[in-house]
């Protein structure tokens, strides 16, 4: 017959034995606490952000098509057509009655200029475009109606870049115009 084993008692480990699985246990804890745990956090990270840019480029997706048939209905608009080619260049001896009238728009708009200079150095950089630098302080909506205004004259006005400043209840406005000149 065959014997059966009895196991009942687990054999005695001896002290070291009990250490050493103790600190070997204790290595691959910490490996896992210091190696693998912060890896695993960053690439959840990623994970979210790879989400939210993929959310993003559908949206993109989306709209795209609505943007590409609102560039298209602005390019067949005869309005659009018209008031191209009925821009015209400035006159050289014009740019002084030109800033006289820019002043006139900002006082009926309830703006106050704070600075006004015009830049020649760069005329030939441009391609025939003068630079106006504006800096303006009032509401944003005199400066809206200021800028609709401006680009209601029969000339090829372009703007440059725009920083709105908030300063207490008015904004401070600078601004940079192209005008081009004949």
């Amino acid at each position: 017959m065959a014997k059966v084993l009895k196991i009942d008692r687990l054999p005695k480990l001896p002290k070291r034995s009990f250490i050493y699985l103790l600190i070997c246990g204790g290595g691959i804890f910490l490996f896992c606490l210091i190696g693998i745990y912060p890896n695993f956090k960053e690439i959840s990270s990623l994970d979210d952000e790879i989400s939210i840019l993929n959310q993003q480029i559908s949206e993109q997706e989306i709209l795209f098509p609505v943007f590409k048939k609102m560039l298209s209905r602005i390019k067949q608009s005869t309005h659009w057509k018209g008031m191209q080619d009925t821009r015209k260049k400035l006159k050289t001896e014009d740019i002084a009655a030109f800033s006289d009238i820019l002043g006139g728009f900002a006082q009926k708009s309830n703006l106050s200029i704070n600075e006004n200079t015009i830049d020649i150095r760069r005329f030939k950089e441009k391609g025939g475009f003068l630079e106006m630098n504006f800096s303006m302080n009032g509401d944003l909506d005199d400066f809206r109606i200021f800028i609709i205004q401006m680009m209601a004259l029969p000339y090829d006005i372009r703007i440059g870049r725009l920083k709105i400043e908030p300063i207490s209840e008015q904004k401070d406005f600078q601004f940079c115009l192209w005008l081009a000149l004949e």
